[in-house]
C-alpha cells in the first residue's frame, strides 16, 4: 500500500462498506482542506507563540504554564532527553499566572 495521508485512509475505511474510494475530485478537494488546515494551525501557532514570548516564555513554557492553572491537574508529564530541555520545562513554573486579557486572547486563538 502506498503510504497515504492517515485522514484520508480513515475516511476511505469509513467509506469501504457504503461507497467506492475518493474520486479524483474529492482527493483534491481534501488536498486543499488539508493545505488550508495546516495554515490554519500555523497562523496559531505564530500567534501563541508571540503571545508566549511577550510574556517572557517559550511556547512549550506557556502551554505548561496554561495545563498548570487549572486547579484539577495536578501533574503534567513531560519528555525531556536531555537536561536543558528539563530546566527548560521547570522554567515554566516561573511564570504560571494568566492575566484576563491574556486568557481572552489564547482561547480566541484557538476557537
Amino acid at each position: 500500500m502506498k503510504n497515504k495521508p492517515i485522514a484520508e485512509e480513515e475516511i476511505n475505511k469509513s467509506n469501504e462498506n457504503t461507497s467506492s474510494p475518493l474520486t479524483d475530485a474529492e482527493r483534491l478537494e481534501f488536498e486543499e482542506l488539508k493545505k488550508k488546515y495546516k495554515e490554519l494551525q500555523k497562523e496559531k501557532i505564530k500567534q501563541l507563540n508571540q503571545l508566549a514570548g511577550e510574556r517572557g516564555q517559550t511556547l512549550a513554557q506557556m502551554a505548561i504554564a496554561w495545563i498548570l492553572r487549572r486547579p484539577e491537574v495536578t501533574t503534567v508529564l513531560v519528555g525531556a532527553s536531555r537536561v536543558s530541555q528539563l530546566d527548560n520545562s521547570l522554567a515554566a513554573l516561573g511564570c504560571t499566572g494568566f492575566s484576563e486579557d491574556e486568557l481572552k486572547r489564547i482561547d480566541e486563538i484557538l476557537a
